[in-house]
């Protein structure tokens, strides 16, 4: 089911529609407090996708959709709103448009963001990686009580390593991700780069948690025991 948040009703929405007509199930809210307090009751996982269409608190909602859980996001601005889209990616959305739109492009967006996220994300409230917490609630990482200061790239990685635990995503596969999520160019090198401070950060320098598969790319083990 994709559920649309926009200020007009299910049968005036032309989203609704262009959604439905690529074969769809599509519910719509018309405010925030009902998009999230549907997304905080799914626990069997209904929802696969959220769009955001409402002109107005993108961000906020951004922000707070991605507290709750990790369901896919995509956002549609106005014409004049690219830095606004940049915002909203930066803020936890995985893809968007800016007004005027092709159809094809929105539903070819749509179906790329599906296959990327694959759904395998479990919807918990926190997550533990050793002595490291993730609140995805809050947003925040803590490791014996302390806060771990992670920039949102670190943090867009590592909600990319948990999403795919034990499964070993490729460099190629992870740069793809972050390119379209925060919509600039990341490199190959500056994947390296931010995988070692994102180690040194949570206390596996030593690569035990997030492991480096030679010639390949990474993986999140999360069957380590402490020792």
């Amino acid at each position: 089911m994709i559920v649309i948040l926009e200020s007009v009703s299910a049968s005036e929405s032309q989203l609704a529609r262009i959604l439905e007509e690529s074969g769809c199930t599509v519910y719509c809210v018309r405010s925030e407090e009902e998009l999230y307090t549907m997304l905080k009751k799914d626990s069997e996982r209904r929802t696969e996708m959220v769009f955001l269409n409402s002109g107005t608190n993108e961000m906020q909602v951004c922000h707070t959709v991605r507290c709750i859980c990790q369901v896919p996001l995509f956002v549609l601005v106005g014409e004049k709103q690219k830095d606004l889209l940049a915002d909203c990616l930066e803020n936890g959305a995985d893809d968007g448009l800016c007004a005027p739109y092709d159809t094809r492009e929105l539903t070819a967006r749509m179906h790329a963001v599906l296959r990327r996220c694959m759904m395998e994300y479990p919807r918990l409230s926190t997550f533990s990686i050793g002595d490291n917490i993730i609140d995805f609630r809050n947003g925040r990482v803590t490791r014996d009580g302390r806060e771990v200061n992670l920039t949102s790239m670190e943090y867009k990685l590592l909600l990319i390593l948990i999403r795919h635990s034990n499964t070993v995503l490729t460099r190629m596969e992870i740069l793809d991700i972050l390119y379209n999520d925060l919509g600039e160019y990341v490199n190959d090198n500056t994947l390296t780069v931010y995988i070692k401070r994102l180690r040194s950060k949570i206390g596996d320098e030593k690569g035990t948690y997030i492991r480096t598969i030679r010639g390949i790319g990474y993986s999140l083990n999360t069957n380590v025991r402490k020792s």
